[in-house]
């Protein structure tokens, strides 16, 4: 009895013809290799240029699939198809923001979602006024502080602390911070804009025009880097004080005026002002929490102290 021969495990006649062009199998290995790394910036980037030329376009399609999202075409696929025939799909929301959190962080971008409030308490030495002061009044508070302070001096934690690449770590820090962040932004903008707006449509539209509002801050980031070279002998201050104009001009697109432009048109039943109403009251009720959990709290917790000081 003839022994049948094994089965590969890939498709024979895919690569028999490669198998006496051993240059041509390993070129097709290589940009197999450079798709899987490749697409999902190519899908990123796709994103990014149909929010910024078509957003209501993409929006629909994405929102209420009045359309293929392959059949929306931008100048990214002529590259694309270099890479793969596959169908070239968009980034979705979670996705997109996690690839515009890592192009900020490949950046180089100190970020500060949660340094944010912690930059802004050391920056304005309140919480550490207010400490001293309860450290006075509270000698085992005293006692615990310098325990921890020692703790996170000793030679091991130092040593993990080298270990781990801070700024990646921030990176994922901020990415749950954020994804926690705009689903509490979104629920709320939905209460305030009215039943017209869907939960899960509010939820994707704003985490999209948050990582949109990563991904400029990364270029706008890079750009600076170059503009703030010693060879273009300009004060120390402008680089920093033009960026952060700049960022409030993103912060401003992204936050504001698309929303205003983009949301009244995928949601019919939401009007211009009430989407105005809705976007400056959920805006303004999250720069409240902000302000308290930062300089707020340390205002407060200054306050507190200061009358226990006094009796």
């Amino acid at each position: 009895m003839t022994q049948q021969p094994i089965p590969h495990n890939f498709d024979q006649s895919e690569h028999s013809d490669d198998e006496h062009i051993p240059l041509l199998a390993m070129w097709y290995q290589t940009r197999s290799a450079l798709a899987d790394f490749a697409i999902p910036v190519l899908a990123g980037l796709k994103v990014v240029w149909l929010i910024a030329f078509t957003p209501t376009k993409y929006f629909r399609a994405y929102l209420s699939h009045t359309q293929h999202l392959t059949a929306l075409r931008t100048p990214i696929d002529f590259f694309w198809r270099t890479f793969t025939p596959e169908e070239r799909l968009p980034l979705d929301a979670a996705k997109f923001l996690l690839f515009a959190i890592l192009t900020a962080a490949l950046a180089g971008f100190p970020f500060d979602n949660t340094n944010r409030i912690s930059g802004l308490i050391e920056e304005s030495d309140i919480m550490s006024q207010g400490l001293a002061v309860l450290q006075q009044q509270i000698p085992a508070l005293a006692d615990v502080t310098a325990r921890i302070d020692l703790f996170l001096q000793n030679e091991t934690v130092l040593a993990i602390q080298e270990f781990f690449d801070q700024n990646l770590i921030s990176a994922v820090i901020e990415l749950f911070v954020t994804l926690i962040l705009t689903m509490l932004f979104a629920y709320l903008f939905r209460l305030l804009a009215g039943r017209g707006v869907t939960a899960t449509g509010s939820y994707a539209f704003w985490l999209y025009m948050t990582g949109m509002q990563f991904f400029t801050t990364a270029i706008t980031f890079v750009i600076f880097k170059f503009v703030s070279l010693p060879a273009f002998d300009l004060p120390s201050f402008m680089p920093q004080s033009i960026f952060v104009i700049v960022e409030y001009a993103w912060t401003l697109l992204w936050l504001y005026l698309l929303p205003l432009w983009v949301l009244p048109r995928i949601f019919p039943p939401l009007t211009r002002s009430r989407t105005l109403a809705a976007l400056l009251i959920t805006h303004a009720v999250f720069t409240g929490i902000n302000w308290l959990m930062s300089v707020g709290f340390a205002t407060v917790l200054l306050f507190l102290s200061s009358l226990m000081a006094r009796f």
